[in-house]
Protein backbone atom coordinates (compact mmCIF):
# COMPACT_ATOMS: atom_id res chain seq x y z
CA UNK A 1 0.00 0.00 0.00
CA UNK A 2 1.76 3.59 -0.87
CA UNK A 3 2.97 6.39 1.71
CA UNK A 4 0.55 9.00 2.20
CA UNK A 5 2.86 11.94 1.81
CA UNK A 6 3.39 14.03 5.10
CA UNK A 7 2.52 17.41 5.78
CA UNK A 8 3.92 20.73 6.79
CA UNK A 9 2.07 22.68 8.72
CA UNK A 10 -1.12 21.46 7.78
CA UNK A 11 -1.12 23.51 4.82
CA UNK A 12 -0.33 21.09 1.85
CA UNK A 13 1.12 17.92 1.06
CA UNK A 14 4.64 16.97 0.11
CA UNK A 15 5.22 15.39 -2.83
CA UNK A 16 8.56 15.97 -4.21
CA UNK A 17 11.19 16.36 -1.53
CA UNK A 18 13.90 17.48 -3.69
CA UNK A 19 12.51 20.29 -6.17
CA UNK A 20 12.65 23.39 -8.10
CA UNK A 21 11.10 26.41 -9.22
CA UNK A 22 12.69 28.31 -12.00
CA UNK A 23 12.07 32.24 -13.23
CA UNK A 24 12.81 32.22 -16.74
CA UNK A 25 13.34 35.97 -17.89
CA UNK A 26 15.18 37.06 -21.03
CA UNK A 27 18.77 37.64 -19.83
CA UNK A 28 18.25 35.59 -16.66
CA UNK A 29 17.22 32.92 -14.46
CA UNK A 30 15.83 33.03 -11.09
CA UNK A 31 16.10 29.11 -9.26
CA UNK A 32 14.72 28.44 -5.95
CA UNK A 33 15.00 24.45 -4.89
CA UNK A 34 13.50 22.46 -1.97
CA UNK A 35 15.55 20.04 -0.47
CA UNK A 36 15.28 18.26 3.24
CA UNK A 37 16.24 20.04 5.92
CA UNK A 38 16.54 19.30 9.91
CA UNK A 39 13.55 18.39 11.63
CA UNK A 40 11.43 17.93 8.59
CA UNK A 41 11.43 21.60 7.85
CA UNK A 42 12.51 22.09 4.18
CA UNK A 43 15.64 23.70 3.14
CA UNK A 44 15.51 26.45 0.53
CA UNK A 45 18.56 28.07 -1.57
CA UNK A 46 18.12 30.61 -4.29
CA UNK A 47 20.45 31.53 -7.12
CA UNK A 48 20.59 33.44 -10.33
CA UNK A 49 22.06 32.33 -13.70
CA UNK A 50 22.39 34.07 -16.84
CA UNK A 51 21.09 32.61 -19.81
CA UNK A 52 24.45 31.70 -21.93
CA UNK A 53 25.58 28.32 -22.94
CA UNK A 54 28.26 28.25 -19.64
CA UNK A 55 25.78 29.65 -17.25
CA UNK A 56 23.09 27.13 -18.14
CA UNK A 57 25.29 24.43 -18.14
CA UNK A 58 26.11 25.59 -14.16
CA UNK A 59 22.31 25.22 -13.56
CA UNK A 60 22.01 21.86 -14.98
CA UNK A 61 25.12 21.09 -13.12
CA UNK A 62 23.56 22.46 -9.51
CA UNK A 63 19.97 21.24 -9.65
CA UNK A 64 22.15 17.46 -10.63
CA UNK A 65 24.69 17.64 -7.74
CA UNK A 66 21.75 18.63 -5.72
CA UNK A 67 19.38 15.46 -6.39
CA UNK A 68 16.86 17.54 -7.96
CA UNK A 69 14.07 15.34 -8.96
CA UNK A 70 11.15 17.80 -10.24
CA UNK A 71 11.37 21.16 -11.31
CA UNK A 72 8.88 24.01 -12.83
CA UNK A 73 9.18 26.45 -14.65
CA UNK A 74 7.66 30.00 -15.43
CA UNK A 75 8.08 32.00 -18.35
CA UNK A 76 6.14 34.72 -20.46
CA UNK A 77 7.60 34.70 -23.02
CA UNK A 78 9.81 32.83 -25.48
CA UNK A 79 13.55 31.41 -23.94
CA UNK A 80 14.87 30.48 -27.06
CA UNK A 81 16.52 26.76 -27.92
CA UNK A 82 19.60 27.63 -25.88
CA UNK A 83 17.70 27.18 -22.46
CA UNK A 84 16.97 23.69 -23.74
CA UNK A 85 20.67 23.00 -24.41
CA UNK A 86 21.43 22.30 -20.47
CA UNK A 87 18.01 21.57 -19.47
CA UNK A 88 17.18 18.43 -21.25
CA UNK A 89 20.26 17.27 -19.30
CA UNK A 90 18.35 17.40 -16.15
CA UNK A 91 15.92 14.42 -15.26
CA UNK A 92 12.03 14.60 -14.82
CA UNK A 93 12.10 18.17 -15.79
CA UNK A 94 8.41 19.97 -16.64
CA UNK A 95 7.33 22.72 -17.89
CA UNK A 96 4.37 24.86 -17.02
CA UNK A 97 2.88 27.78 -18.47
CA UNK A 98 0.06 29.65 -16.62
CA UNK A 99 -3.62 29.82 -18.35
CA UNK A 100 -4.53 33.26 -19.43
Amino acid sequence: MPRKPPLLEGSFAVLHSRCAALDVHKDSITVCLLTPGEVDEPHSEVRQFGTRTRELEALARWLLESGITHAAMESTGFTGSRSSISWSRCANSRSSTPAT
